[in-house]
């Protein structure tokens, strides 16, 4: 695995995750995990969720510590490219720019309007810009959003996984190795 700093896993993590359309977020429920499907945006160091009606409660996230994990090349396999941010969670009213960003089918990721107040291109019909402003998007009862503050990230290559494989089957071989040289010298 590649030696980083905390902080270039947090840079590196924030510049990948807006390639993500999605990802799932871990908090604890009474002691016992619980995992939500969510949508992210990022917005000047730190992650807005926006988490589908009827997953969790706001009460429930506000103040804890979640865990967001997403793959910014849609493939989740044990092998693809993978970010997974942690830190304390706060719900959140977004403001109409942020809302309307979403992509309410969850297939693109989000993107805020530019500065001419142009529709983003993961906006949904019906989200247009008017003038310099964006409309309001409407979410259905319950939809939810929280921002993230992460405080640790990390960032897993795919030939990070490849290393791995291969240190395991190197460590393997070499114990195989040590067995092998014990045995013939009985």
């Amino acid at each position: 695995m590649s030696a980083h700093r905390p902080s270039d896993q947090l840079a590196e993590a924030l510049r990948l995750l807006p390639h993500a359309s999605h990802g799932r977020a871990a908090v604890t429920r009474r002691a016992l995990p619980f995992v939500l499907l969510a949508q992210h945006l990022v917005t000047r160091g730190s992650v807005l969720l926006r988490i589908p009606a009827g997953q969790i409660e706001s009460r429930v996230l506000d103040g804890t510590v979640l865990a967001y994990h997403a793959h910014p090349a849609a493939d989740w396999t044990e092998q693809a490219l993978g970010v997974q941010l942690v830190g304390t969670v706060t719900t959140v009213r977004p403001t109409d720019a942020e809302r309307a960003a979403f992509d309410r089918s969850g297939e693109r990721p989000a993107r805020v309007p530019d500065a001419t107040g142009a529709t983003p291109p993961a906006a949904e019909p019906g989200g247009t810009a008017s003038g310099a402003g964006t409309a309001a998007v409407e979410d259905p009862p319950g939809t939810l959003y929280a921002r993230l503050e992460p405080m640790l990230a990390t960032v897993r290559h795919p030939a990070d996984a490849d290393a791995d494989t291969a240190t395991d089957a190197e460590t393997a071989g070499d114990a195989g190795d040590a067995d092998e040289a014990a045995r013939l010298s009985r």
